[in-house]
């Protein structure tokens, strides 16, 4: 998968719709190349899902907890109905917790 997005509650009449979904929206994101948004792209286009379990799963009480070597970050804003992912070694963005933060922020 070349993106990722998520929602809070689903949109589509079952899961295998609503991932296909949401990694279809990747063709409209402006982080990718034109040349990955066209209908003769889609072959290239590789879907993987990745699940969570509790366990895997912690609150931060402060962003510099983050090890962005081993562990991804999941930004919930039930306010606005918005959810993010950013997985470890998905982007190749400064490593820090804040820039994997503000990203999570301006993927929701």
């Amino acid at each position: 998968m070349i993106a990722s997005s998520g929602r809070i509650a689903c949109q589509k009449e079952n899961s295998v719709f609503e991932c296909i979904d949401n990694t279809l929206l990747c063709l409209k994101d402006e982080r990718f190349s034109l040349a990955l948004q066209t209908p003769e792209s889609l072959d290239k286009i590789h879907i993987r899902i990745d699940t969570f379990t509790p366990q895997d799963r912690r609150v931060l009480q402060s962003i510099d907890e983050l090890d962005t070597s081993r562990e991804g970050l999941m930004f919930l804003s039930q306010n606005h109905g918005v959810l993010s992912v950013v997985l470890p070694h998905m982007v190749h963005v400064d490593p820090k917790p804040m820039t994997y933060l503000t990203l999570a922020c301006k993927k929701a």
